[in-house]
């Protein structure tokens, strides 16, 4: 029989990781049946492309491909499921940029609700992993603390619904800290064995991860149980890190051209190169503190994470300095790069939040310290601070899960009035660049056709179309200045200024070139063969 104290720590846990599992999941089905995300489509159409030819060759390496193959057995999974259900009947349903020619092409908006699944669950298991590296390192108390810290981190949540490397490449980077912990802890075979392994798979995740090889050096170091310093097992660990990247980028050796080219372009565009818009800086360490003090965590745990990172040497300095080791090494290689992204903190995320707990359960020592009598309610205390301070976070993250759930896309919002408020039978002209997901209109027998964006009331009338459906806010992302460019936007100007507006929706720009989110869309009633709608 468990002793109480375990029962205890292990419903802590049980309900920690429930209410984790939970938040990430609410509003993983946002922008779907449309990408909202840059980068979701390209993961993929990858692993479908793998899927539906056999070759599993990524022939493209700006990303390294573990997170690729996993997906790729969830949509394994998905086509079993939806050929047992009946909503698809052939392999070639799955539709691809090499289909389309639209590298945000989504056919099956339920593949994307498969795939952030597992981001979802590997965020998930995530939260527990720091809770077994803060018991290892420091305490069990310590351990619960910061991953209730974790389960409602904002920026750990909302990256845990993207099918995105960043949640994933945490997850195989807590593993490989864990069972470094245990090198150092232990010196056990089977303990560099793993840590090498799952130091490959953080790498084969993303190739910013490569420093997870520090803490493997330091554990070893630290170790005091090993015969010598280049042990059988330091050697043992650095073939299975090469192995684990191995098999998460096997085509790394096999096609080596292309993984140099798009691993080097990847270097570049991060130090060199960097980006457009605001993810570019040429200082980024007041970017990063600046996130996680507003963005990635709240203000107080962040001061907390600030007491941990310098004071915590004074409890364990050999724990401490393992535990910094990634983490401060990570921060300083990502601020002095050119390219910034705010999702590129997130496999600091974990550590930050058991240093946080380092600090909180610092001041709470100094706090029973100097009134004696709060002695037999440190637990109670403990308790309460964290709560309050976790609250700030969760509310944060629970409103902006709220917030995703709750929104909607302007073409589903339009596909929703259209199946209430138009006539059944009605002949209805899609424009094309709209890239309106049809399924959304497959009700009361409308006729559906394509066409161009440019409204053409004659061709209308000579089709028997009742209703056109476009946009007036028609433009370019990757904006050019050649003269036929800003001929065509003059033209999609012109003619939209007279057109008689029936009712439109959202007011985003549609983007000809790129993916548009929450485009501006406008139907016109063409002609009234059908007894007119007044406009609501």
């Amino acid at each position: 029989m468990l002793n109480s104290s375990f029962s205890k720590s292990a419903l802590l846990i049980i309900i920690i990781l429930i209410a984790a599992f939970l938040v990430r999941i609410f509003g993983i089905g946002f922008g779907l049946p449309y990408p909202h995300d840059w980068d979701e489509p390209q993961k993929v159409d990858v692993a479908l492309r793998m899927m539906k030819t056999g070759d599993f060759n990524p022939h493209f390496f700006n990303w390294p491909t573990l997170y690729i193959y996993l997906q790729l057995m969830v949509y394994v999974t998905h086509y079993f499921y939806s050929m047992g259900n009946g909503s698809i009947t052939s392999l070639d349903e799955y539709k691809t940029a090499d289909d389309t020619g639209w590298p945000w092409t989504m056919s099956h908006p339920s593949l994307y609700l498969f795939g952030r699944l597992l981001t979802c669950i590997l965020g998930t298991i995530t939260v527990y992993l720091i809770y077994v590296i803060g018991r290892t390192l420091y305490n069990e108390k310590l351990g619960l603390v910061a991953a209730l810290f974790l389960a409602f981190s904002p920026g750990h949540v909302e990256h845990s619904r993207f099918i995105a490397l960043d949640v994933p490449g945490a997850f195989f980077i807590a593993l490989t800290v864990l069972y470094a912990s245990f090198i150092f802890k232990d010196g056990a075979k089977i303990s560099y064995i793993l840590a090498g392994l799952f130091a490959g798979f953080s790498i084969s995740t993303k190739y910013n991860n490569f420093l997870v090889i520090i803490p493997l050096i330091l554990a070893h170091a630290l170790n005091t149980k090993k015969e010598k310093v280049f042990s059988k097992n330091f050697f043992l660990m650095l073939f299975y890190l090469v192995f684990g990247f191995y098999l998460g980028c096997p085509y790394a050796l096999w096609d080596l051209p292309n993984f140099l080219k798009g691993a080097g372009w990847e270097v570049a565009h991060y130090k060199v190169l960097g980006h457009f818009g605001s993810a570019e800086g040429e200082n980024n360490w007041v970017f990063y503190l600046s996130s996680f003090y507003d963005h990635l965590t709240s203000g107080f745990l962040f001061i907390f994470c600030l007491l941990g990172l310098f004071f915590g040497f004074f409890r364990n300095y050999k724990n401490h300095l393992f535990l910094i080791s990634f983490p401060v090494l990570y921060f300083i290689y990502m601020a002095i790069q050119k390219t910034r992204f705010l999702r590129s903190m997130v496999p600091v995320l974990p550590f930050v939040y058991i240093l946080a707990s380092v600090g909180m359960f610092i001041i709470l020592d100094k706090l029973i310290f100097r009134f004696i009598k709060l002695q037999k309610y440190k637990g109670i205390v403990a308790a309460g601070l964290a709560l309050i301070l976790v609250s700030m976070t969760a509310i944060k993250s629970i409103s902006y899960a709220k917030e995703l759930h709750d929104s909607k896309d302007s073409r589903r919002i339009a596909a929703e009035w259209i199946k209430k408020n138009i006539e059944e039978g009605a002949k209805i002209a899609i424009a094309r660049e709209l890239r309106f997901y049809i399924n959304d209109l497959r009700a009361k027998n409308f006729k559906l056709v394509e066409c161009s964006l440019y409204f053409n009331k004659e061709w209308c009338i000579k089709n028997d179309v009742n209703y056109f459906i476009t946009s007036d806010k028609g433009c370019f992302f990757w904006w050019s200045n050649d003269q036929e460019t800003k001929d065509l936007l003059k033209k999609i100007n012109n003619d939209f200024k007279t057109m008689p507006i029936f009712k439109s929706f959202g007011e985003g720009n549609l983007f000809l070139d790129v993916r548009s989110i929450n485009p501006r869309v406008i139907i016109v009633q063409v002609e009234k063969t059908i007894s007119p709608l007044k406009s609501k």
